[in-house]
């Protein structure tokens, strides 16, 4: 399953072990990165890959980071990410993204 920032704020079902990629805008120049909140792997959401697709390639130039996750509970879970520099509190995000995931066996 695939989900953009048009998704944040729902509710989607997913299998347990599916696979699920979270496309964000981010540009590593501005050092605005997307943070996972540490309360995922309480919940059972586990993150597998993050990497930047597109962009042209330049220092600084912006794209898409490529987040992908799988849940190994089943239950509800809540994903939360925020977008910070690391230097600041996560409180001082410029966006955020969140999911509720009805994960079934």
């Amino acid at each position: 399953m695939e989900l953009s920032e048009h998704e944040s704020g729902s509710r989607v079902h997913v299998g347990l072990g599916e696979l699920l990629t979270v496309r964000l805008p981010e540009n590593g120049g501005t050092a605005y990165l997307w943070h996972l909140d540490e309360s995922a792997a309480e919940q059972g959401v586990i993150l597998l890959d993050s990497a930047m697709d597109g962009g042209t390639g330049a220092p600084g130039s912006a794209g898409r980071r490529r987040l992908v996750f799988t849940v190994e509970r089943s239950g509800v879970a809540e994903l939360r990410l925020a977008r910070y520099r690391p230097w600041e509190a996560a409180d001082q995000a410029d966006a955020e993204f969140t999911l509720t995931l009805d994960v079934s066996a």
